[in-house]
């Protein structure tokens, strides 16, 4: 016997077969593994469902009303034409077939919003590795749309509302470099320092100098902007490069020969505040710039950024305190904001600095 469907299913569950085959049922779950699990997880659905039905119904149900399982692929879509018909037939002259049919969608849509996530995760990991790895943001977002638009029209609804939300969901979920996908990024011998995160004007493109490099060249994606420089490090000020807040860009960063060749390339992202986020820690620097000790100024302001996710920023700020006063709290400080920042090797370089200390 083959795998049972969710119609033979749904159908063992009411016992609307006949005793032979349901005997063929019970005597194929007792040997299969993937069908019990579709028994269990057809079970679970039909007690969420009931349990979400409402318990007192102003019609009784009569003998002709429609199954479950009918309701059920009328609504994924699944059934034919004619039995489509027959059923909407039925359903302009059966009250109480109307109410459940109403009560059911709800609750499909409900646990569709719930489910969708788990079905299309892989695929949407699948899609996110693919932009990343061409370097392409915006492929993520087209590669969902077409994902809905391939979708069952039932469920269209669904993924749309998560659509509005997927970009941002994703600017805040991954970031570079990203342990979650090392085979995507591989080795690199360059060492970027920033920008990685949350960041605000004047955006500062620092990294550590490649040896045999005869120039540095970096551009931001969806931009004009470039340049090529032999410093090691670029500070980019509002007025040089337009940029939208609330959004994420990526970074491309190119170690050049004098031939122009190239010795290695890497990618990076960051995202601007929301204007809220923005004026909160505007309002917050005039206060900090009252306070006389700069040790304390510098405390205090990095505690802030870190809190509020300015990550790097944060990070210049204990740095300079480091320099002042250097201790095992402050390294740890820096520690814990490149580990926000999924720069693991900056990590554990500053927690041996305060293990030493």
């Amino acid at each position: 016997m083959n795998h049972l469907s969710e119609s033979d299913i749904f159908l063992y569950c009411d016992k609307e077969m006949s005793t032979d085959y349901l005997a063929k049922v019970s005597e194929h779950l007792d040997k299969c593994e993937e069908c019990r699990n579709l028994l269990e997880e057809i079970k679970d659905f039909s007690g969420k469902l009931s349990k979400s039905l409402p318990q007192k119904l102003p019609i009784e149900q009569q003998a002709d009303c429609l199954k479950d399982i009918q309701i059920f692929k009328y609504l994924e879509g699944c059934e034919s034409t004619d039995n489509r018909e027959i059923i909407e037939k039925h359903l302009s002259r059966c009250g109480y077939c109307l109410i459940i049919l109403g009560e059911t969608k709800k609750f499909f849509q409900k646990e569709i919003k719930e489910d969708v996530n788990n079905q299309l995760v892989e695929n949407i990991i699948i899609l996110v590795k693919k932009a990343l790895v061409k370097k392409k943001y915006k492929n993520i977002i087209k590669n969902f749309d077409v994902m809905i638009n391939k979708a069952p029209i039932n469920i269209q609804k669904s993924l749309k509302q998560m659509r509005y939300g997927i970009e941002s969901r994703l600017r805040n979920t991954f970031s570079y470099p990203c342990p979650s996908f090392p085979p995507v990024f591989g080795e690199s011998q360059v060492a970027i320092m920033s920008p990685f995160g949350k960041v605000r004007f004047p955006i500062i493109f620092k990294w550590i100098s490649y040896k045999g490099a005869e120039r540095y060249e970096i551009s931001i994606e969806g931009t004009n902007w470039s340049v090529e420089t032999k410093r090691t490090s670029v500070e980019v000020k509002q007025e040089e490069l337009e940029l939208n807040l609330d959004e994420g860009y990526i970074w491309q960063f190119k170690v050049l020969t004098q031939d122009r060749e190239i010795l290695e390339e890497v990618s990076g992202y960051f995202s601007l505040p929301t204007i809220k986020e923005l004026r909160e820690i505007e309002e917050l620097e005039v206060q900090i710039k009252h306070i006389e000790q700069k040790a304390d100024r510098l405390t205090l302001w990095g505690a802030i950024l870190s809190e509020k996710e300015f990550y790097i920023e944060a990070i210049q700020k204990y740095e300079e305190l480091f320099n002042i006063e250097p201790s095992s709290s402050v390294a740890y400080s820096i520690a814990y904001c490149y580990d926000k920042l999924e720069l693991e090797e900056l990590k554990d370089e500053w927690n041996n600095i305060s293990r030493r200390l």
